[in-house]
């Protein structure tokens, strides 16, 4: 009988490479042109309501995500979620020491 060894068959293909870099490259010029806009213009209080127009925006936005009712739901049951995974741990390992296998494998 063979031993798995758990790793997936991968393909090498140089497409998932240019992806990240392109990926990067825009994440690093996004940056490096913000960072130039911040930096060089003239800074007054005048120029700055844009900041409170964001952070106005972001506020509704988190505030819509948080009143749904899917949410709350979740929000409502998560502690039982938490509890049952946790009592899933502890009989997994009793049942790993009591059956003395390592890791939790069954011998068959």
């Amino acid at each position: 009988m063979t031993k798995p060894t758990g790793l997936l068959p991968t393909t090498h293909s140089a497409r998932p490479k240019a992806e990240i870099l392109a990926a990067a490259l825009l994440i690093s010029g996004g940056v490096i042109f913000e960072w130039l806009e911040i930096t060089y213009s003239h800074a007054s209080a005048a120029n700055l309501w844009y900041i409170s127009l964001v952070l106005k925006t972001l506020w509704n936005m988190a505030e819509c995500v948080l009143y749904t009712p899917a949410l709350q739901e979740a929000l409502r049951f998560s502690p039982l979620a938490l509890l049952a995974a946790g009592f899933a741990m502890l009989w997994s390992a009793k049942r790993s020491v009591i059956s003395r296998t390592p890791d939790g494998e069954r011998n068959v």
